[in-house]
């Protein structure tokens, strides 16, 4: 189970880091600009072995991530006049997940957004600190950052069946 308080806590610790960020590997035509990122815990698909980066987190942070629901977190940056085309996040992970997303910075909730394209939810709005669970696996999706600052956002896959209060 992942609470209400370990979300809240997961914002309030991502918002103020400054993590040290790479560019992500993608598939051309994925994104029209560089995604940066920092992964934060990875279950590998392969493999019993999970890996936590634990070096910026404090003790309830790394609490939350040493919970096995959780299977893989990043931050990520999109930067302005990003746009990430229609897709399905891969099968990747050691057990079939869902997404939740955290939205650290959002610079403006009109021109930073997501749509749903096969499922009837349609736009989705990020807005700071309020986070939003998303099948991101079976459901096709497309991102933007229409606005003139970066946006970021702190990605946590967890466990499809998992309850998320």
């Amino acid at each position: 189970m992942i609470t209400q308080r370990d979300l809240t806590d997961l914002y309030e610790w991502a918002r103020d880091i400054d993590f040290p960020t790479k560019k992500a590997p993608t598939i051309d035509g994925y994104s029209n600009k560089v995604i940066d990122y920092y992964w934060i815990k990875h279950a590998q698909k392969l493999s019993t072995k999970t890996i936590i980066r634990d070096k910026l987190m404090t003790d309830r942070i790394r609490e939350i991530y040493n919970n096995d629901d959780i299977l893989f977190s990043n931050y990520v940056t999109f930067y302005p006049g990003t746009i990430l085309k229609p897709h399905k996040d891969p099968d990747i992970l050691r057990y079939l997940y869902k997404r939740i997303q955290i939205p650290l910075k959002v610079p403006d909730i009109d021109k930073c957004y997501m749509n749903w394209i096969d499922i009837n939810e349609g736009k989705v709005i990020w807005e700071e600190g309020v986070p939003q669970v998303c099948d991101v696996m079976n459901n096709l999706h497309e991102a933007f950052n229409y606005s003139n600052k970066p946006l970021e956002l702190l990605f946590v896959d967890v466990k499809f069946d998992v309850e998320i209060k």
